[in-house]
This record gives structure tokens, sequence and C-alpha cells, in this order.
């Protein structure tokens, strides 16, 4: 691999990755063979940006990578009792940094909130969590107008790209309210909110969303929900809704990964930040979470 040009080497890496998705099974075998010639690959993906940044338009200058997805790889046990995402993120920082360029990973939850994280911190610096768009203030029911204006630009943007002729309140759904109500149970969580439009889509035939429609969305999510959730977790739901903290433990941390637990920020006047969670909409208006009383999103005006 030594000798390989960088489209050989980078098609060489295409197949692997390839071959890692096809057959899990072969994935140790596989990280073994390519482990000797990390450096020679990380030379070569260095030579294919450089070249990238020649190209780049004359009014821009840097080059940006987004490695998405890489929260979602599955935690498990290696043989030396750590977990792969200690040896991905902290094992292999070196390797992670040594693209000529910015890179932007997208970490796990659970290792953020790890007792590695002073280890991530002196590796990358303060790694900051992405919250959910706020669709309410803290301790307080009154819904957050700028939070569900953004929810609204977001769907409005991916309206106009397919039409640009398209009201998103009066031509795509029936009605403020529906719209209002969908965004609302999204919990402010973007991709919730794309899940909820799609499901709503597919229940009519032609525009506009109705409000059946919607209520069929948000029945499908929480089945989903309803099905995540374990008996034992019903608890630490309700003692979150009242009081917007968490504590860092598995418990808690396993409620976020599932997304039954949302993690939302508030900044003040003065620019000082409050990181406070809260239960999902959805989750709130199961039968299980009120002890079979169920309890629906309501959109108040703020007085």
């Amino acid at each position: 691999m030594e000798n390989l040009g960088i489209q050989a080497a980078i098609a060489t890496f295409g197949k692997i990755t390839a071959n890692l998705r096809t057959e899990p099974s072969q994935r140790a075998k596989i990280r073994q063979l390519v482990q000797p010639h990390t450096p020679t690959l990380i030379k070569a993906l260095n030579e294919f940006i450089d070249d990238a940044k020649n190209h780049l338009p004359l009014e821009k200058t840097k080059l940006v990578i987004i490695v998405d997805s890489l929260e979602k790889v599955t935690p498990t046990i290696q043989e030396d009792n750590r977990s792969n995402h200690e040896h991905i993120f902290i094992d292999r920082s070196s390797q992670l940094q040594g693209l000529n360029c910015h890179v932007i990973y997208t970490v796990p939850i659970s290792l953020r909130y790890s007792d590695r994280a002073p280890d991530l911190f002196d590796r990358y610096g303060d790694i900051p969590v992405l919250p959910v768009i706020r669709i309410k203030e803290l301790n307080s029911d009154v819904p957050s107008e700028a939070g569900l204006s953004k929810l609204k630009d977001i769907l409005t943007k991916r309206v106009k790209s397919i039409n640009q002729d398209l009201c998103l309140e009066t031509e795509v759904f029936e009605k403020k309210e529906t719209l209002d109500r969908l965004c609302a149970v999204s919990g402010g969580h973007v991709r919730h909110l794309i899940q909820l439009m799609q499901e709503a889509l597919n229940e009519i035939d032609e525009l506009p969303i109705t409000a059946k429609a919607v209520r069929r969305a948000v029945g499908v999510l929480k089945s989903i929900y309803r099905i995540a959730i374990r008996e034992e977790q019903w608890s630490l739901l309700r003692e979150v809704a009242a009081n917007n903290k968490i504590l860092n433990s598995d418990k808690y941390q396993n409620l976020l990964l599932n997304r039954s637990l949302l993690e939302y920020v508030t900044v003040d006047e003065t620019g000082e930040t409050e990181i406070w969670h809260d239960v999902h909409p959805l989750v709130k208006e199961l039968p299980e979470f009120s002890n079979g009383q169920a309890s629906p999103v309501v959109l108040r005006q703020g007085t």
C-alpha cells in the first residue's frame, strides 16, 4: 500500500469501508489488516485534502469536514475491558486530528458525560453538547415563540426546496394550530420534527396536512417510546419533569441516548448559560407517564 497513488489509496480505503458495512463479521480481521497502514491512509487523505484546498473558489480559504453519525456507534466492551468509544476517540485521537483541515466529529453523549471526559478535554478541548431547540422556557409552560419560529423556519426551507410557492401555514398545513401542534410535540428535536412531518405526509394523498394526519404521526412515535421505556424508568422521567435536572449516572444517560430526555440551554442577559433537561413531550403524553391520565401538550399564549 506504501506505493499506492492517492487515487488508488482512496479507492482501496473505500473498498475497505464497504466491506466493513456489508460484512460485520470481518471487521476485526479488516481492522488488523488496516491498522499498520493507517499512516499511509492518512497521508493519502491529506494529499487529497491539500489538492481540494488548492481548487477552492477564490473567496473560500478554509475546508471543513464533518464526520457525522459517530455518536451512533454501538458501545461494546473490548478484550481490555474498555469500550470501543474509548478506543476510537481517546486512543486514536492523534489520528482523528491528523487531517490537514478543520474536522467536526460527533461524539457519543455517554462518553462526553463519562469519567473519561477529562481525557477528551485534554485531547480536544471543550466538547460542546448540541442542545435541541428550546420550545418552552425553564420552569414554565409558556411556549418559546422564538423556538417554535425556528422549527417552522426549518420546515419552510424543506418545503421551499421542493416548491417555492407553497406557504407552510396555509397550504402545507390546513391551519396554523396543526403546524404548531407538530412543532410542539417534536420537543425541538430536529430529527423528530422531520420524522413527524414525513409520517404526517404519509397519511395524506394530497396537501394540506390535516390535524388527523398529525395525530396519526404522533401516535407512531408514541408507540416507539412506549416500547423503548422500561418500567423502572418512568419514575426517573417524572422526577426530571419535576425538577429539570439529571444525575450523572447510566440511568439518566440511557434516557438521553434514546431521547426520552432532552437537553436544553438557556442563555441569560449576561451571557451565562444554564443547561437543563426535560422529558420529551411525546413521552409526557403517554398514560404510563401520568399514571393513567394522559397529559397532552397545550400551547398557551404568554402574558
